[in-house]
């Protein structure tokens, strides 16, 4: 019981870090692309 809670609270701190790296990349992304003028 608490292997599986513990593999369970891991996926889901893995995939919420994996989540919030993309939502940073995506932000700087846009904030670089904004930066460079045309």
């Amino acid at each position: 019981m608490l292997s599986r809670t513990s593999i369970c609270f891991s996926l889901i701190l893995q995939f919420t870090l994996s989540a919030t790296c993309s939502s940073c990349q995506y932000l700087l992304l846009v904030h670089h692309v904004q930066q460079v003028p045309f």
